[in-house]
């Protein structure tokens, strides 16, 4: 698709033919344009070049390929500047983005892709890095794209493994539900440190914070069974606990339709061993305010008889300048079934933490398929005197969203600027935007037919994709982080960030 300039700018659908998408069909499109994303800072040193630029990935055939298209605006156009392809793969299992170096009209970033079926029996897992550069001009992109290297990983693949991979600012995590054993990758040069499995079960998440803690978490048949092991962000060992324990970040929601059902009956006993899984110990922290802490979260039953998640339990570890452990605990619920789970970002004030807390009862009311967003307010307070932390929680309002919901229904939930997006496999594609301010909603979206939710993916720019996808047709929608409609289409369109893969088995090509 050719560049256009900003003077001949018209309002339309956004470019989805060639090789990346060529699954367009006849259907209504709500034609919310590609928006100008001018900002002053974009000739400022300090500003990445590209922060007005976005790439959206799709999966070849067999997923073997990776194909990019990167659109966008500079100065003087908009529209899209470049295609390619990445691969051949035995299989793509998960892919992640590097965080990016800038200088000049340079951004520079890796795109890291694990294939799941490399070798000669198809069950090999390898780590292939590309590097993506984007020279940005007042009038166009030009994008290179270089294979670095690929590095095998001692872990066990195959044709339809799930594969999990987190980022950190020096690491990377791997691991697949085909073993209890995941890997550790240094990104400076590759270093590999194999993490053995906990509790005995298959891996079935890689979670991580916006601030680089990192949790791998292992299934098992019951509460015994299952397991977790944690990081902090310079890659350190934290805990190791049973339980099946995640964390949360502000981008990309949990969705928990691929989670354990349920490793444990909730109960007040549960909150005492949840807040003392990490013994006191002398501390070097140097965080101001003088603490430093994460958040780690479960999901629990009421009853084993009708398994569902009903309560969120999660427990505040961390250290101040005296010590270190785990300072409180406390249970939200009770839900209908929680079917998502994000948090907004923290908020650091004079000696207290704040953060929102947001859980996606995807079967709430007396039918069990309504869909409420509840918002939380979850505070840390650090007493100067007693060196302590207290620790609280405090709901702040609660909205129906209009979207059908269900016990066994798929539920999605991301987050960008000041706005919340969700959706559910139930709601034929149409999909809610909820301000985090004022808790407003707006329902854009949907298609005809209509084509249930399947993805919610996100960029390190805030650039945010819904994609639906049905037996026959797909479709997607682009937002900005102003909240604005920057492209739809048909086919698909997925976005990559630093923080959080995409795992290419729940996805369609």
């Amino acid at each position: 698709m050719p560049c256009r300039r900003l003077d001949e700018w018209v309002i339309g659908p956004v470019y989805t033919g060639g090789t990346i998408t060529e699954r367009d069909f006849a259907m209504r499109t709500v034609s919310i344009g590609l928006v100008m994303l001018l900002t002053a800072t974009l000739g400022k040193a300090a500003a990445p070049p590209d922060q007005t630029l976005y790439t959206t990935y799709t999966l070849g055939q067999n997923s073997q390929s990776i194909g990019y298209l990167v659109c966008g605006s500079t100065v003087e156009t908009f529209g899209c500047y470049t295609s390619g392809s990445l691969g051949p793969f035995g299989r793509v299992g998960a892919v992640i983005q590097g965080h990016i170096g800038h200088a000049g009209d340079f951004a520079v970033r890796d795109i890291y892709v694990i294939d799941v079926a490399s070798g000669t029996g198809g069950t090999g897992v390898t780590l292939s890095v590309w590097r993506k550069t984007d020279t940005v001009s007042a009038s166009s992109d030009s994008v290179q794209v270089e294979f670095v290297r690929s590095v095998p990983l001692p872990l066990t693949g195959g044709a339809l493994a799930n594969c999990y991979v987190v980022g950190t600012t020096s690491f990377l995590y791997i691991g697949t539900d085909q073993g209890g054993t995941a890997v550790q990758v240094r990104k400076s040069n590759y270093e590999l440190n194999p993490i053995g499995g906990g509790g005995g079960g298959a891996i079935t998440s890689i979670t991580a914070t916006d601030e680089g803690y990192v949790a791998i978490s292992y299934g098992g048949p019951n509460e015994i069974g299952a397991g977790f092991q944690s990081f902090d962000p310079t890659g350190a060992a934290l805990q190791v606990g049973g339980g099946y324990s995640v964390f949360l970040n502000s981008r990309v929601g949990l969705s928990t339709f691929n989670i354990p059902l349920s490793t444990g009956v909730a109960s007040p006993q549960l909150l005492e061993p949840l807040a003392r899984r990490a013994a006191a110990a002398p501390s070097s922290s140097t965080t101001v305010p003088p603490v430093t802490l994460y958040t780690d979260y479960s999901f629990e039953s009421e009853s084993q008889a009708a398994p569902a998640f009903n309560w969120v339990l999660f427990a505040d570890c961390g250290s101040t300048l005296e010590s270190s452990g785990c300072f409180g605990a406390g249970s939200l619920g009770p839900f209908g079934n929680v079917g998502a789970a994000l948090v907004g970002p923290q908020v650091i004030g004079r000696e207290v933490l704040t953060r929102h807390l947001y859980v996606l009862d995807s079967a709430g009311g007396k039918t069990k398929n309504e869909v409420i967003l509840y918002d939380y307010l979850k505070t840390d307070t650090y007493n100067v005197a007693s060196d302590s932390v207290s620790v609280s929680d405090k709901l702040l309002a609660t909205v129906t969203l209009p979207l059908t919901g269900g016990l066994n229904v798929p539920a999605f939930m991301g987050a960008s600027g000041d706005y919340l997006y969700v959706g559910t496999n139930a709601s034929d594609g149409g999909y809610v935007q909820v301000h985090t301010g004022s808790l407003s909603v707006n329902q854009f979206g949907g298609f005809s037919p209509p084509i249930p939710l399947s993805s919610i993916t996100s960029d390190d720019y805030g650039y945010v994709s819904l994609v639906s996808s049905g037996s026959q047709f797909s479709g997607y929608y682009l937002v900005d982080k102003q909240g604005q409609g920057d492209g739809d289409g048909g086919g698909v369109a997925y976005l990559l960030n630093s923080l959080v893969g995409i795992n290419a088995e729940t996805l369609p090509p």
